[in-house]
C-alpha cells in the first residue's frame, strides 16, 4: 500500500563562506570546529541585513579552555550572509561585542 508523501515544512539555511574561513576552520580541533559551525547555522535564520555594511558577530565554544571568535560578514537584505573573515578574539573583546549586543545566541 502506498501511502502518500508528506511535507514538512522547514527554513532552508543559505549562506556562504570565503574559501579562507573554511580552510580556518578546517584547521581547528574538530570539536571546536564543528562546534563553531552548529552555533553559525543555528543562528543564520535570526541574522538581520545591512545593505553595503559589513557587520561582526562574537561567540565562544567552551570545552576544556574557551575559546573565542568573531565572524565579519555582510548581508544584504535581498541576499544571503557572506561571511569572509573569521578569527580569534580575547575574552575582553568578547564581552565588549557582549556589551553591544553583537554574539551569537547559544
Amino acid at each position: 500500500m502506498d501511502l502518500p508523501q508528506k511535507y514538512i515544512e522547514g527554513k532552508i539555511l543559505f549562506y556562504e563562506l570565503e574559501e579562507t574561513v573554511v580552510i580556518d576552520i578546517d584547521n581547528m580541533p574538530n570539536k571546536v570546529g564543528f562546534r563553531i559551525i552548529n552555533i553559525l547555522e543555528d543562528n543564520i535564520i535570526e541574522l538581520q541585513g545591512v545593505d553595503n555594511q559589513s557587520q561582526i558577530l562574537g561567540g565562544v565554544v567552551n570545552d576544556i579552555e574557551d575559546y573565542y571568535f568573531a565572524f565579519k560578514f555582510i548581508y544584504e537584505v535581498n541576499g544571503y550572509p557572506y561571511f569572509f573573515q573569521f578569527y580569534e578574539i580575547t575574552s575582553d573583546e568578547y564581552l565588549d561585542l557582549y556589551n553591544q549586543n553583537k554574539i551569537f545566541k547559544q
